[in-house]
């Protein structure tokens, strides 16, 4: 129990703060970047739904929570895998 709020706790923050640098990035900067823009405000959408999935109880909200970890964790995968790539 005492895990479960620190883990939402924790995504809480990540969803808070990539929609954050998100909104300024999109609102300030867009033409820079679009697509690294627009992944990042995903990102942001797939930390909220992750962050109340996590919050509620029962089997649906596990199984939305668990996509969208898999979901993150695909998309930081994407991530290293291009970092990796220009190195």
């Amino acid at each position: 129990k005492g895990l479960g709020r620190i883990l939402v706790a924790v995504y809480g923050v990540f969803a808070l703060s990539a929609f954050a640098r998100s909104a300024y990035q999109i609102s300030t900067e867009f033409s820079v970047a679009p697509v690294a823009f627009t992944l990042s405000a995903l990102a942001a959408v797939i930390y909220i739904v992750a962050t109340v999935a996590l919050a509620m109880p029962g089997i649906k909200a596990w199984r939305v929570a668990f996509a969208a970890v898999i979901a993150e964790f695909v998309g930081v995968g994407c991530g290293f895998r291009t970092v990796l790539r220009v190195a």
